[in-house]
């Protein structure tokens, strides 16, 4: 019985907690396409960039630059979310996650949204990084804050 528990034991990977705050840009890109079956109903596509504090490490590698590409889908004020996160890191390599969740809006303006997250197969180091979390996101100073929770494996941990 021992032996059994203690091989268990063996496999069993190091989760590492995240918890974060970004703040990100006002759209680098944005483009709004009007559905047509009533107004107020529209696709959007954006791309921004993002910061975290405290700085984020995954692994003990500083994230470098983090860019977020999304599409949403608004009408009467409710939004369907769906973004990808790209980490390039301080090492060379990558992390990318994925979000989807709901938002809510004035019109097209951004008040609110929730999501859930998981990372995506990063490259070099991160090839097998698994986890994922929560995101909340809210308009802050020049663009939008977000405050992201979590936990992560990495592979051989």
């Amino acid at each position: 019985m021992a032996v059994a528990i203690l091989a268990v034991a063996g496999v069993a990977q190091a989760q590492t907690k995240i918890s974060v705050s970004e703040q990100c840009s006002r759209p680098t890109a944005e483009y709004t396409i009007p559905v047509g079956d009533h107004p107020g109903h529209v696709y959007r596509i954006e791309q921004t960039t993002c910061t975290e504090e405290p700085a984020l490490e995954i692994g003990g590698v500083a994230v470098k630059e983090h860019h977020s590409t999304g599409f949403i889908e608004v009408d009467a004020g409710k939004g369907t979310d769906h973004w990808f996160h790209v980490f390039l890191m301080a090492n060379g390599d990558s992390v990318c996650a994925r979000s989807e969740g709901t938002a809510e809006f004035d019109g097209l303006r951004f008040r609110t949204s929730t999501a859930q997250w998981t990372f995506e197969p990063g490259t070099g180091k991160f090839q097998g990084l698994k986890g994922g979390g929560t995101l909340n996101c809210h308009p802050g100073t020049g663009g939008f804050a977000c405050q992201a929770e979590g936990e992560y494996t990495l592979p051989g941990s």
